[in-house]
């Protein structure tokens, strides 16, 4: 909408412009002045052509690349992991193909006994199983703000038998004193400590403006001292800005970037 609204008043700009400077050829050239305007409006109407089909072109090398890692990570995952049932669709929500693969890389190689989640669903799936198939003796506790999508998940763990690895609860969001600020979030309640990993995947960004910022302030009290955590979505503008944030306020952590096709983030202690 932003962009349309600036291609618009730039058009109208350079025709007011070529008319204007038209007027004033027509005093010293009579019948040269439409010739001007009509020159300079077929370069301009060419340049934007060009500008359209560049930038649709960007799109589509842009969309064609998600796709080739989407596949690459799928082909990755079920190579190592052997699901028994099928998994349910992903959606706009759910972590990105090659945030799943990242995760179970993680997994596999840390091994991460206690595994907690700020937000349920697909992640909570991989880790499960990830815990199931590498002879991982551990347990993941999750968080989820949604009552029905909590049970969403309950039932996809039951059907792929990975129940026994979970421990989903309900936190409801509430409005919190957060570093001076009230702040809507989960309400963690007897939450795990000494965890050795921490995937935040929510709340969404339509809760409020930096909607996972206050993560930091529940996660720097129960992560291990070797532990991790991972943060999904870092590429977006609120995230980076988060990080920015948390650079600032938790400085005994660092903070690494992830180039993945939403982003992640890795946080570890000093």
């Amino acid at each position: 909408m932003q962009h349309g609204k600036k291609a618009f008043l730039e058009a109208a700009l350079v025709f007011a412009l070529c008319g204007l400077s038209g007027i004033l050829l027509e005093q010293y050239l009579p019948g040269y002045g439409i010739y001007l305007f009509l020159f300079a409006a077929v370069l301009y109407l060419s340049r934007m052509i060009f500008l359209y089909y560049f930038d649709l072109h960007t799109q589509q090398k842009e969309k064609a690349w998600e796709i080739l890692k989407a596949q690459e990570a799928w082909q990755s995952i079920y190579a190592q992991l052997h699901f028994s049932g099928p998994l349910p669709a992903t959606s706009s929500f759910s972590i990105a193909p090659d945030f799943a693969q990242y995760l179970m890389r993680h997994i596999y190689i840390h091994k991460p006994k206690k595994i907690m989640e700020l937000g349920c669903g697909f992640s909570t799936l991989i880790s499960a199983q990830c815990m199931k198939e590498f002879g991982i003796n551990g347990h993941i506790y999750s968080y989820e703000g949604d009552a029905h999508f909590m049970e969403e998940c309950a039932q996809w763990l039951q059907q792929l038998g990975l129940s026994a690895h979970v421990t989903l609860t309900h936190a409801p969001y509430s409005e919190q004193e957060i570093d001076g600020n009230k702040r809507p979030y989960y309400i963690l309640e007897n939450m795990p400590q000494d965890v050795d990993l921490i995937v935040v995947d929510g709340p969404p960004k339509v809760l409020t403006a930096l909607s996972r910022y206050p993560a930091m302030h529940f996660c720097s009290q129960c992560i291990s001292a070797d532990g991790s955590i991972i943060c999904d979505d870092a590429a977006r503008d609120d995230m980076r800005t988060t990080m920015k944030l948390w650079e600032t306020a938790f400085p005994a952590f660092t903070y690494t970037y992830i180039a993945l096709v939403r982003g992640a983030l890795l946080i570890r202690k000093k």
